[in-house]
């Protein structure tokens, strides 16, 4: 079954545009609905459980075909990173899917039924009547399926909703390092550790010893306080208190850095005040205004440029490391344009002739070779097709049958070959 579900989603691949998918309004984009649901096995789901981590919603019907191969591609680009080229980046979201069965708690077997055809596991949710059409109804949902993207902070930031094609080709456009970089996804142990550190810091500075209360919130995660309410008003509360303290020692610092003027020694010495006093209040709203001082302090002068030489490197390395963990996954594509991004962008880096080296044993290796060829076979048959597609539109059929001859002598042996050969025969 788990092959035929691939078979499916690598179907939609062979066929789709890249028109993107409609955006409807009602739960939208921006807003940060608020719910309270209850799962097939009596759990209770709310938005604030699952604030901290990515979430896909998605309004399902069990007897619709099209929901459950949307149900297939989602769980299975989720789940099994390794089935597709694309599937990791958004395997990296680390999303929890939450499935809204329109179908109600009276069509409960069938509901069942579908969740085995899709092989889903996940959370299956109704409200608290049991009618998932009700649900519905709240989120302005008018069609199915229907699937949303929620940050960690609550918000929408996709909505996808027409036939699995389009939410197939809305989950491919999703850029997960972004995502993450913009929402770093916040685990129940860092919430812990920061409503910890808050805690610490509220007893400190009602015991009137502002110094340690800067020590105990130093680790707070600052994401908490955008992505959950209470955390952010305590936070501020301390921070209202604790950032003037910041602020006098900063002002010490920057009559050090004027006072210093060229001098090399005395600016180094500055600089090294300033990086002491960032790691001191990392924790804090001033923490930044430090870190924005470092910065034009380090734009400034030859320090500035020795350590861009220093993240000049890092970066390298970074990259490399990512590279290999790719090689590591099985993702040799990947690794491969990664390679080739850092010999291009960073020549003169010390870790450049390593990475020369790997992509020299990669280029070498047949696995590597067999998925390159694979990877062009697809892109150039899934152009053709595409095309043929484009002139079927426009009443060209020779023109189309050309193309689909095209596919079937250049690419003989493949599942394309196949697929053009069945069109040829319904053009006939």
């Amino acid at each position: 079954m788990r092959r035929s579900c691939l078979y499916r989603l690598f179907a939609l691949l062979a066929v789709c545009t890249l028109a993107a998918p409609s955006l409807r309004a009602d739960v939208s984009v921006g807003d940060t609905p608020e719910y309270s649901y209850t799962d097939m096995n009596g759990e209770e789901i709310t938005s604030e459980d699952l604030r901290g981590r990515f979430v896909f919603v998605l309004f399902w019907v069990s007897r619709d075909e099209d929901c459950i191969t949307a149900l297939v591609a989602l769980w299975v680009l989720i789940e099994m990173p390794e089935s597709g080229e694309q599937s990791g980046f958004i395997a990296d979201l680390r999303a929890r899917i939450l499935v809204i069965a329109a179908d109600g708690l009276r069509q409960d077997r069938n509901v069942r039924r579908g969740l085995q055809a899709a092989e889903f596991t996940g959370s299956v949710l109704y409200d608290r009547e049991g009618s998932g059409a009700e649900m519905a109804n709240t989120w302005g949902i008018s069609s199915v399926p229907t699937l949303y993207l929620i940050a960690p902070n609550g918000s929408v930031l996709y909505r996808y909703e027409g036939t699995a094609q389009d939410i197939f080709m809305g989950m491919r456009e999703i850029n997960a390092d972004s995502l993450l970089s913009d929402y770093p996804p916040l685990t129940s142990d860092e919430r812990a550790a920061a409503e910890s550190a808050l805690a610490s810091a509220e007893s400190l500075l009602d015991a009137g010893e502002p110094e340690k209360a800067v020590s105990a919130i130093r680790g707070f995660h600052r994401h908490a306080a955008d992505y959950f309410e209470e955390i952010g008003d305590r936070y501020r509360a301390i921070a209202e208190q604790l950032d003037p303290l910041g602020q006098a020692e900063l002002d010490d610092v920057r009559a050090l850095v004027k006072q210093a003027g060229y001098d090399e020694s005395a600016r180094r010495q500055a600089t090294a005040a300033l990086q002491r006093l960032a790691r001191k209040y990392a924790g804090l709203p001033i923490g930044q205004a430090i870190e924005d001082d470092i910065h034009r302090m380090e734009h400034s002068d030859l320090l500035a440029r020795r350590e861009a030489g220093r993240a000049y490197e890092a970066r390298v390395n970074r990259a490399l490391a990512r590279a290999e963990a790719l090689i590591a996954a099985g993702r040799r594509i990947d690794a491969h344009r990664k390679l080739s991004f850092i010999l291009d962008r960073f020549p003169s880096a010390n870790s450049t002739r390593r990475a020369k080296h790997i992509l020299d044993d990669l280029e070498a290796d047949p696995g590597f070779i067999a998925e390159r060829q694979a990877r062009r076979i697809r892109l150039a048959c899934e152009k053709l097709l595409s095309e043929t597609e484009n002139l079927l539109d426009a009443g060209d059929a020779a023109g189309a049958e050309a193309k689909l001859l095209e596919i079937i002598e250049q690419y003989p042996d493949s599942d394309y070959a196949a697929t053009a050969r069945e069109k040829l025969d319904e053009l006939d």
